[in-house]
């Protein structure tokens, strides 16, 4: 698998990633932590669809994903582009999760493309900045 190969040659073994993705395969094959979130179906929940409870469950599993994003902050973000969930890729869903958004768009930027997949790198330094909520 072509991103787990990227990730395990870019990246240590204490290197946080995150895959934006159905599973958590390639983070397995590439043996690097995640998130607490390594399935991100819970999180791509159209919130404008959902009745008062599920939207309340929603923002709780969301504000627990930003907690571990921001404490592991991920050398690495890949987002799977041709994945779809709920009608609309992975990418699209990100546009409404506005707290992860805000993240992706100021601290990472576009390293490349794998296959449907785009590959983010954090700007900074994971070790200094992503422990303390950046």
């Amino acid at each position: 698998m072509q991103i787990a190969q990227y990730l395990e040659g870019h990246t240590t073994r204490t290197d946080h990633v995150l895959v934006w993705n159905s599973g958590p395969i390639a983070t397995y094959l590439a043996d690097r932590p995640t998130t607490n979130f390594p399935y991100v179906f819970p999180l791509t929940i159209d919130p404008n669809e959902q009745e008062a409870t599920a939207r309340n469950l929603l923002q709780k599993w969301r504000s627990r994903f930003i907690e571990d994003f921001d404490r592991n902050r991920p050398k690495y973000v890949v987002i799977s582009m041709d994945c779809v969930m709920f009608g609309r890729n992975l990418g699209q869903a990100i546009r409404q999760f506005p707290e992860f958004d805000y993240r992706l768009e100021k601290l990472y930027q576009f390293e490349q493309s794998i296959g449907a997949s785009a590959v983010l790198r954090f700007k900074g330094d994971p070790a200094e900045e992503g422990r303390h909520g950046g």
